[in-house]
């Protein structure tokens, strides 16, 4: 369990960072130069502890991997420092990939880094900071077509999910894609789930955590009957300050702001679905966000700045990596708004989560749930087939039993299945081979 205020830990590992800065074997002059550096960018720069994590992590090692101490550095020795970084390890260096991540990360730190030296009259002359060029970094959705989630395989997830908690974290995720930090700090008085307008608004105690997304509300689109159904049937403390999503044992009701879900938990749980609904897909939390961005960006019902508003972007330059129309697709859409063709043209990929109304209760549900989340009425047509062969089954024998006892337990069988939309729901769910305990 974890602070709903910092799910992610980040206060933590920034003390750690620190920490590890003052034991580290550099040089003094390094150790001070990185502290008072890390120092203007929280309180000059107002950077996030993410960044300033990052910062400390890589100017240490960089200052412990490096011949010649940083504060004493020229442009041959920042190139040599990159060499020994990319030589491969059974040569003497540490292997990593010239235009990956992890370069870029040292060299962005170290380009910021020895801009801020030059800039600062208590140390020399660092000319060559914009001559540290980064490398490009291919910024994607999801990696390919074939490996989106298609809103059949969400309900595969939901379905393997071992308690209305996860079933709800899995709906929103494919909803609306929230960041994970953002996600994980919600509480219940973040939500509004009344009316035909549900949405959640980020809680405004998580320090650093939604990357520049406003405290304005964000709607909820899809998922509404899922978190309605958790909050308002099966959270343990549903008070305006607990955690949305609390851990499920030990939970402390004197103490929930330390009760949360936490990041590590929440990837477990989703790769467990995942096993349990034997999909081979990725399932961790930024898969999901890439799935519910691409099925977005591809949609014709959303306008760019609505996209743009519910992923928390600060412009449209990003709506670009999440398209995947081709041509063809874009000239058949042209034709059908201009009015020209019924605008069906080649097989495209089927991501839409159209909604449906539950017949039961007219809650909007995707087209390919099983369930209604608000009533748990079946509203798939296999599904109700199931349910109501069972109905069939376990009244005939409760009339044909000839034990008495029997006849009663069948009796009560017909009529749970009848009056208990989550036992019918769990009965199905062990059919599959989803049994295992929550947490």
């Amino acid at each position: 369990m974890v602070d709903v205020n910092d799910a992610s830990g980040m206060g933590k590992q920034l003390q750690r960072q620190w920490e590890l800065l003052e034991e580290a074997d550099i040089p003094d002059a390094d150790r001070a130069a990185i502290s008072a550096f890390v120092t203007h960018r929280r309180e000059i720069e107002d950077t996030a502890r993410s960044t300033r994590r990052t910062d400390l992590s890589n100017l240490r090692c960089a200052s412990e991997r490096a011949d010649v101490p940083l504060t004493e550095m020229d442009l041959a020795d920042v190139r040599d420092l990159f060499d020994t970084l990319t030589t491969s390890r059974d040569q003497g260096g540490y292997g990593l990939d010239p235009s990956g991540s992890g370069m870029f990360d040292y060299k962005r730190a170290l380009r910021v880094f020895f801009d801020w030296l030059d800039g600062d009259p208590e140390y020399g002359d660092y000319p060559f900071a914009d001559r540290i060029t980064l490398p490009d970094r291919d910024v994607q959705g999801a990696a390919t077509e074939d490996e989106m989630l298609t809103p059949e395989e969400v309900e595969r997830l939901k379905d393997a999910a071992n308690h209305p908690r996860d079933r709800a974290l899995i709906a929103l995720l494919a909803d609306v894609c929230p960041r994970v930090t953002l996600l994980l700090g919600l509480r219940v008085g973040d939500v509004s789930l009344d009316g035909d307008e549900p949405w959640f608004r980020p809680n405004p105690n998580v320090e650093d955590g939604h990357k520049g997304v406003d405290d304005d509300p964000i709607p909820i689109l899809y998922s509404r009957g899922e978190l309605r159904s958790w909050v308002n049937q099966h959270h343990p403390d549903p008070r305006d300050h607990a955690p949305l999503w609390p851990v499920l044992k030990g939970y402390d009701r004197e103490n929930p702001q330390q009760c949360a879900l936490g990041d590590d938990r929440l990837r477990d749980l989703l790769a467990e679905c995942a096993d349990r609904a034997d999909l081979d897909k990725p399932a961790e939390p930024h898969h999901f966000r890439r799935v519910a961005l691409t099925r977005m960006s591809n949609s014709d019902r959303l306008t760019p700045q609505e996209i743009t508003h519910i992923a928390g972007w600060a412009s449209q330059q990003m709506l670009e990596v999440y398209d995947y129309t081709t041509a063809e697709e874009r000239n058949a859409a042209i034709h059908e708004t201009l009015g020209f063709s019924d605008g069906k043209s080649g097989d495209g990929t089927d991501l839409d989560m159209d909604p449906v109304a539950c017949p039961n209760c007219r809650t909007k549900v995707p087209s390919a749930a099983h369930f209604c989340p608000q009533c748990g009425a079946a509203v798939d047509e296999v599904v109700k087939s199931e349910v109501e062969d069972r109905k069939r089954r376990a009244t005939e024998q409760s009339i044909t039993a000839d034990d008495p006892d029997a006849a009663v337990v069948y009796q009560k069988l017909a009529e749970r299945l009848d009056m208990d939309p989550e036992f019918v729901r769990q009965a199905l769910s062990d059919d599959a081979g989803h049994a295992d305990s929550p947490s």
